[in-house]
């Protein structure tokens, strides 16, 4: 009797051992695809983050061209202004060399 308690208490105890092992192999197992998980979070954060400054970047350079395009409209309504009031001038030249003539 002393030596089957003997067994069964060793039997309990490298089972236990042995669930402890498992439990201890399992908890590394999840550690290491906790490690993982936070790194391809991190990758994704920073690749977010990336994201929103190129989109900044493409924003301003668009506001840039905007206004630059808003410049040149400008610049060619004052060009037409100047080329109708050079016609004038040059109808009101002819139209009084014309009168002089006659």
């Amino acid at each position: 009797a002393v030596v089957s308690t003997q067994s069964g208490h060793y039997g309990r105890g490298i089972d236990s051992i042995t669930w402890g092992i498992d439990s201890i192999t399992r908890g590394i197992d999840s550690i290491t695809r906790g490690i993982d998980s936070i790194t391809r979070g991190i990758d994704s954060i920073t690749r977010g983050i990336d994201s929103i400054t190129w989109g900044i970047d493409s924003i301003t350079r668009g506001i840039d061209s905007i206004t630059r395009g808003i410049d040149s409209i400008t610049w060619g309504i004052d060009s037409i202004t100047r080329g109708i009031d050079s016609i004038t001038r040059g109808i009101d030249s002819i139209t009084r060399g014309i009168d002089s003539i006659t």
